[in-house]
């Protein structure tokens, strides 16, 4: 299977809640649970740039590791996932230049000979978007995938975000086994679940009677995307009610609640 992290989002959502938060009024709280009024990375907020290079601990407290962008834990993730023969980044010069470089930096132009792509080695292809928005770019990079015929392809396409930050291998395994050839099965949770974490979610979808949120996370039967196959791809949907597909990080405010979710679990956050 080819993992695909989408990483070429202009991450609008993060810049606008870190201006609404840097001009908010400072109110007191004595309640040590609660989420921070006011995100203790808070002057760090100019230099944090793009999204994606927001870094992150590990969701393990065993791990010790130093902390890094979350686009590259999500992908060392992929790297180090039995179900995942090739990882493809889709990155958007226009919209995150700096992501693009790191990524390149460290995964395609490291000693490896990424042209192989071949989890194994550690390298990935990097595939350039138009910045266009995120279904024309997913879109476009599936076709190219298809056309390029990478190791895995007919096992199916996972899609993740970049921005998922308790990402790990065992949530990777279970979504894998919901692959269904022929099909565009996307990944949703129900708003229920995500109202507990206090998730900033969009894009609503029913299913079976319940209202759920899109996580960013799908399995692709690339074939769907064959010139001769049907105008309408088949689609549906399955709820997985997880947090580690289901948390992302949209806003300054999400940055927060993983924060407080780290200390919970006896991890510092950087």
């Amino acid at each position: 299977m080819i993992g695909m992290v989408m990483a070429g989002g202009r991450g609008s959502r993060m810049a606008a809640s870190a201006v609404a938060n840097a001009t908010a009024t400072a109110t007191a709280t004595k309640n040590d649970e609660s989420l921070p009024e006011s995100s203790p990375h808070v002057a760090d907020r100019a230099a944090w740039g793009e999204k994606l290079l927001l870094p992150v601990s590990s969701s393990t407290a065993s791990d010790t590791r130093a902390p890094k962008p979350v686009v590259s834990h999500v992908i060392d993730v992929l790297l180090s996932s039995d179900q995942i023969d090739t990882v493809v980044a889709v990155v958007s010069q226009g919209n995150a230049p700096l992501t693009r470089r790191m990524l390149w930096d460290k995964y395609h132009n490291s000693g490896n000979d990424a042209d192989d792509g071949d989890c194994n080695n550690g390298s990935i292809y990097i595939v350039d978007s138009a910045g266009a928005g995120y279904s024309e770019d997913l879109g476009s990079a599936m076709r190219h995938v298809l056309q390029n015929r990478y190791r895995g392809v007919h096992s199916g396409v996972l899609v993740v975000s970049g921005d998922m930050p308790l990402l790990d291998r065992v949530v990777v395994a279970s979504v894998s086994d919901r692959y269904a050839r022929g099909a565009w099965t996307g990944i949703v949770t129900s708003r229920e679940y995500a109202g507990l974490w206090g998730m900033s979610l969009e894009y609503e979808v029913v299913v079976d009677g319940t209202v759920c949120c899109y996580t960013g996370v799908s399995l692709v039967d690339p074939a769907v995307m064959e010139p001769d196959a049907c105008d309408a791809v088949p689609q549906r949907h399955v709820i997985v009610d997880d947090h580690r597909i289901a948390f992302t990080l949209n806003t300054v405010q999400d940055y927060d609640r993983l924060a407080l979710h780290m200390r919970r679990s006896g991890i510092a956050m950087p």
